[in-house]
This record gives C-alpha cells, structure tokens and sequence, in this order.
C-alpha cells in the first residue's frame, strides 16, 4: 500500500510540476512580437523601456503591454540602426552582459523535457515489472545470507568429491591460470526437484566464500 501511495505521489509530482512551469518561469502576459512590427513601435516612440536579455529583448510600450522580441545580433549595441531609434524616442534601455545565461530562462527551456523523461522512464520500468507477476527487482537475484558448507549436505559424496574442484577454482583461480588451465564456466547439475542441487550449490559457494545468489529460469523467461 505505501509503495503504491509512493508511485501515485511521484505521477502527481511530475505532472504538477509540468503544469506549474508556465506560471513559475513563464513570461506572463508578455506578447511575441516580430522585430519588424518592434522597430516600428520605436520609431513611433510608443516604447517607454527596453530591457536586452539575449537571444530576447523585453519591452514595455507606453500603454502598458509587455512585448518579446527576438533578437537579429548577439548584442544591442551591435544592431546601430535601432540603437539609434531608441535614443530618438527616449526610451529607458537596460542592457545585460551575453556572456552571462539566464538560469531561470535555462531551467525553462529544459526542465519540462527532463521531466517527461523521468516520467516516461518511470512508466516503462513500471511496465516492465507488470510483465512479471507476482515478481519485484528485489526478488530477482536474492543473495543468500546464510553461508552453507558441505557438512551441512547429507550424503551425495560423489557429488560432494566432485564439486571439490570448483571449490579450488573459485578460492584460488590465478594458481590454475599458471597452468594454463581453463576455468569451467559453469556446472550443470542434474535430478530430480528435492535430492539437493540446491543445496549442494549453496554448499559450493559457503565452502569458497563467495555470495549465492538464488535465481530461477523462469524468471528469465519472463523478463525477455
């Protein structure tokens, strides 16, 4: 129930937060504006301020709207013909250095693709745990804690006598590299559910001190 309550507070997060951009670094009831139909304005004096903010500048006409403007130079002072139009109608002009970013304007742009892709990222991971029933990351690969030695197996001393070698292989691998020898890859026990492979396999792993992990074919099947 709370690693339910978890995942419906992470969506309820990422969508609220993705709502909520437009108001935390938007721009208001700044209008977009051609630089064309902006350089008209000035030459109009309808501009009462402008504030450079690179790639953008902000102006506020004389009755009170804000306007956005994309910017034709990587600075003001370098687009001469509009300096001067803006000297000749006494506007109020704030310049800012290029070469320092704007965070908020950086966050804005993006903080919602982040954030979609955390949201989608979660969602497949989510999908991919459906595909298996009843299973969770956890459970998949459990390391055994308890260490098993071979004296806790009875019977099976042939098995027992030839899994002796892979203990060595495990505790001291380098002494059989010197002589050339190839490590086996793996052993496959076979019989019946019940006579102790199982267990003979944790006994291996207690004998060389190495971890057991637990993990079923079927789970495999499942996963891919």
């Amino acid at each position: 129930m709370k690693k339910n309550l978890g995942t419906v507070l992470f969506v309820l997060f990422l969508l609220a937060g993705l709502f909520a951009l437009p108001y935390i670094f938007g721009d208001g009831d700044v209008e977009d504006m051609s630089y064309s139909n902006f350089v008209q304005l000035v030459e109009e004096e309808k501009v009462k301020e402008v504030s450079e903010l690179p790639p953008y500048l902000f102006a506020k006409t004389k009755n009170g709207e804000s306007v956005r403007v994309k910017m034709l130079s990587s600075k003001l002072l370098d687009d001469s013909s509009l300096m001067e139009s803006l000297k000749r109608s006494s506007a109020d002009v704030r310049s800012k250095d290029v070469e320092s970013p704007n965070i908020l304007i950086w966050i804005s742009s993006f903080l919602p693709m982040i954030l979609m892709v955390l949201f989608f990222v979660f969602l497949s991971r989510r999908m991919g745990m459906g595909k298996m029933p009843g299973a969770k990351p956890s459970d998949i690969g459990r390391m055994s804690s308890k260490k098993v030695t071979f004296a806790d197996v009875a019977g099976l001393e042939e098995a027992k006598r030839d899994l002796m070698e892979i203990v060595e292989f495990l505790k001291n691998p380098f002494k059989f590299l010197k002589l050339g020898a190839r490590i086996p890859k793996g052993v496959l026990m076979l019989g019946e559910p019940g006579t102790g492979k199982t267990l003979l396999a944790k006994a291996v792993a207690g004998e060389a001190g190495v971890p057991f992990f637990n993990i079923s074919g079927s789970e495999f099947v499942e996963m891919f």
